[in-house]
C-alpha cells in the first residue's frame, strides 16, 4: 500500500472539522415547545450534555470525507508480479558430430534433448520456447511458440551432422537468441575464445553434456601406386590408455588388408598395405567399436588398371613438364601428351588419342577442347567462370576439408575468378586489389562434365617448391578427384556438392532415408551430405554414387573439460522475481465508496422529512 502523493493526506484534517461541528451542534440540548407559546421564556435544564450524541448521518458524512481525502492522496495497493508473465526462451544445441557420441545407450545430444524435454514439461504454461540447432551454420527449427507438442516435436527432431562446430556458427545462434528472456546452450564443448559469451548475454545458461569416452579415428587414406607403392592409412587415439584397433581395408569390395593395430595413448600409428594389385575404390573402416562412428571409414579412389589419356596444354615448356611429374607422382600408368598452344601443335597431339580423359589447360583457353574431365590453370578467359583483374602476386588462407590453415602460403601471379554456383571452391585466399577473399581453386560437375580451376600461375617451378607444399598437394587432390570415373564423387562432409541429373532426383542416404530433388537449370540436383557413408543419387534411370569422409580432430577427441561460461546464468525463476511488482490504483474505488456514502445521507434525510412531517427539510 502506497500513496501518490502524500501531501494529500492534508485533506483528511476535514475529518476534524466535521468532529468539532459536531462537537458544537450537540453540545446544547434541544427543547420541543408549542408553537402557539410564541416567544415565551423558558428555562434551561441545568446538566448540559458532555458527550456529542452521534447518529448515522455522522458515520455517513465521515465515511464520504475519508474516501475522498484517501483518492486526493493517491492510495495504490502494491502487489506481487504475476507468475503467468509471458517469458521469450531460447533452447539452443550443438548438433556438430561430438554430440553424436554415444555413452552407453544415448548420445550426447540424446542427453542434451531429455534435459531440455524437462525443462520445457516443468516451464508455466504461459512461457514460449524456440529451438536453434548449429554446426557450421545456425539454423531456426522452431521459432517461438507456447505450442508445447510443436516444441517438442522440434527438439525431438535433432540429429547430430557428421561436421565440426563453428565458433561463428555459436555467435549467429546467440545473435538469433538475443530477444529472449533466458537462453539455454546444450553442447559438450565451447571454444576456449567462446566462453565469454555470457558477457554479451547475461541470461545465457551452459548445460554442459557428456563425460570423457575413449575414441578412435581414421585419419588419412593413402592407396599409394597399384603395383608399385604401398599405400598408408593413418589411425589416431584420442584415449586417455593404449588401444587396440582392428583396421580392414577393401579395394572394390574385396578385403586387401586385415590387422590389429596397438596405439600409444593420444598418439597415431600409420599403417601401411599394399602394393595394391589393381585400382579402384578403396575403403578403409575401424572394426573395433569406439564411441563416434563417423570417423571410422574413409574411402579413397586410385585410377590403376584404366586407361587414362592426359592432355597438357601450356606456352610455357617448364610449366608443361612441371605437370607432366605430378601426373606421373598421381598415377605413372597415365597416358600423357603435351604441347603448347600453337594452333597446329594442338591439332596434331589432339590426334594421338582418340579420347582424353582429363585435359589440362595453363594460360590457355580452349572451349572446342573435348574431355571428360579438365583443369583450367591461371586462366586468361573462360566460358564457365568469369575471370576478372590479374593481381600480382596472392596468398592461400583456407582449405575446405582442412579450414584455416595455420600460416598463409604466398603464390605467384593470380587472376580473379567468380565461380558459377554449381562449381565448389577448394582454396581461399587474398592477394592487392581484392576485395575480400577470392577462390583460388575450385571443381565442379557440368553437362560437358567435371571443371577444375586454379586462379593462381604454377610457373618457377611453384608447384616443385618445398616451401609451398601446399599448393602441391591441392593440385594433386584436384587431379585425383578429376581423374576418378564419372559418377563417383569422393568429398568431405559438409560441403555441397553438385550432381548432374535431369529432372527429379531421388537422393539415398547413408542411414536409408530419401530425399528428392529437382535439377536446375543447369542441370545439377545440389545438396550438402551431412553424414559420413555412402550416398547413391538417382535420376532418369542412371545412378550415381558419392562417398563422404569425415574426420575432425577438434570433433573426434571426446576428452571432456569443464566450461564456465563467464558473465552468465540467470538461475530458474530470476526473470520472475526481477520483474517489477504490479502497482493497482484504488482512487476509484475511493470516489465510488464516497458517492454511495453520500447517496445513502441524502437517502436518510429525505427518509426523515416525510417520515417525521417535516417537509421542508
Amino acid at each position: 500500500m502506497g500513496f501518490l502523493n502524500p501531501l494529500n493526506l492534508l485533506y483528511g484534517l476535514s475529518l476534524g472539522v466535521l468532529i468539532l461541528i459536531y462537537l458544537h451542534a450537540r453540545s446544547r440540548s434541544t427543547l420541543e415547545v408549542s408553537s402557539l407559546m410564541l416567544f415565551d421564556e423558558v428555562e434551561q435544564p441545568v446538566a448540559a450534555p458532555k458527550l456529542a450524541r452521534v447518529d448515522l448521518l455522522f458515520w455517513l458524512e465521515l465515511a464520504t470525507l475519508a474516501a475522498l481525502s484517501l483518492a486526493v492522496a493517491g492510495l495504490y495497493l502494491k502487489l506481487a508480479a504475476t507468475p503467468e508473465r509471458t517469458r521469450r526462451r531460447a533452447l539452443i544445441f550443438d548438433v556438430a558430430a561430438g554430440m553424436g557420441a554415444r555413452e552407453g545407450n544415448l548420445s550426447r545430444l540424446d542427453q542434451a534433448k531429455r534435459q531440455a524435454l524437462a525443462m520445457v514439461s516443468a516451464a508455466p504454461a504461459s512461457d514460449q520456447f524456440s529451438v536453434i540447432a548449429y554446426a557450421q551454420e545456425a539454423e531456426v527449427r522452431r521459432a517461438a511458440s507456447g505450442d508445447r507438442g510443436m516444441v517438442r516435436a522440434a527438439i525431438q527432431s535433432l540429429t547430430s551432422a557428421a561436421v565440426a562446430a563453428r565458433p561463428a556458427a555459436l555467435a549467429a545462434a546467440l545473435m538469433i537468441a538475443r530477444e529472449a528472456d533466458s537462453v539455454d546452450l546444450f553442447a559438450d564443448r565451447i571454444a576456449s575464445g567462446e566462453a565469454r559469451l555470457g558477457n554479451s548475454n547475461p541470461h545465457l545458461r551452459f548445460h554442459q553434456v557428456g563425460s570423457e569416452v575413449d575414441n578412435l579415428a581414421i585419419v588419412s587414406l593413402d592407396p599409394g601406386v597399384p603395383g608399385r607403392a604401398q599405400g598408408r592409412c593413418v589411425i589416431r587415439n584420442f584415449a586417455a590408455g593404449a588401444r587396440a584397433a582392428q583396421l580392414a581395408i577393401d579395394c572394390d569390395g574385396r578385403e586387401v588388408y586385415r590387422s590389429l593395430v596397438s596405439i600409444p595413448a593420444r598418439d597415431q600409428a600409420m599403417v601401411t598395405f599394399g602394393p595394391l594389385a589393381s585400382g579402384g575404390l578403396i575403403h578403409a573402416r575401424l572394426l573395433t567399436p569406439d564411441a563416434l562412428a563417423a570417423d571410422n571409414q574413409r574411402w579413397a579412389y586410385v585410377t590403376a588398371g584404366r586407361s587414362v589419356h592426359v592432355l597438357i596444354v601450356s606456352p610455357d615448356a617448364e610449366v608443361r613438364d612441371d605437370l607432366a611429374r605430378v601426373v606421373r607422382a598421381v598415377d605413372p600408368n597415365f597416358v600423357i601428351t603435351e604441347t603448347d598452344t600453337d594452333p597446329a601443335h594442338l591439332k596434331a597431339a589432339a590426334s594421338t588419342a582418340a579420347h582424353f580423359e582429363l585435359a589440362l589447360m595453363h594460360d590457355f583457353y580452349d572451349p572446342e577442347l573435348r574431355a571428360d574431365s579438365r583443369l583450367l590453370i591461371y586462366p586468361a578467359r573462360a566460358r564457365e567462370v568469369s575471370v576478372g583483374a590479374a593481381l600480382p602476386y596472392c596468398e592461400m588462407a583456407e582449405r575446405t576439408d582442412s579450414g584455416v590453415l595455420s600460416h598463409p602460403i604466398l603464390l605467384g601471379a593470380a587472376r580473379a575468378i567468380t565461380l558459377p554456383i554449381w562449381m565448389e571452391p577448394l582454396a581461399r585466399g587474398s592477394g592487392p586489389g581484392a576485395s575480400g577473399t577470392i577462390p583460388l581453386a575450385a571443381i565442379g560437375t557440368s553437362r560437358q562434365g567435371r571443371l577444375g580451376v586454379m586462379a593462381f600461375d604454377i610457373r618457377g617451378h611453384l608447384l616443385l617448391d618445398p616451401d609451398r607444399l601446399e599448393a602441391l598437394v591441392l593440385t594433386v587432390d584436384l587431379l585425383k578427384a578429376l581423374a576418378a570415373p564419372q559418377g563417383l564423387y569422393i568429398v568431405p562432409t559438409g560441403t555441397y556438392v553438385s550432381v548432374p541429373a535431369t529432372g527429379d532426383a531421388q537422393v539415398l542416404n547413408p542411414d536409408g532415408t530419401k530425399i528428392r530433388l529437382s535439377a536446375d537449370q543447369w542441370g545439377q540436383v545440389r545438396f550438402r551430405p551431412l553424414q559420413a557413408g555412402r550416398y547413391q543419387v538417382s535420376s532418369a534411370g542412371s545412378s550415381q554414387q558419392l562417398f563422404a569422409n569425415y574426420y575432425d580432430a577438434a570433433e573426434s577427441d571426446l576428452e571432456s573439460k569443464p566450461v564456465v561460461i563467464a558473465a552468465g546464468a540467470a538461475r530458474e525463476g530470476a526473470f520472475a522475481a526481477a520483474a517489477l511488482p504490479r502497482v493497482r490504483p484504488v482512487a476509484l474505488a475511493l470516489i465510488a465508496l464516497a458517492v454511495i456514502a453520500f447517496l445513502s445521507e441524502s437517502t436518510l434525510l429525505a427518509w426523515r422529512s416525510v417520515s417525521g412531517g417535516r417537509r421542508h427539510v
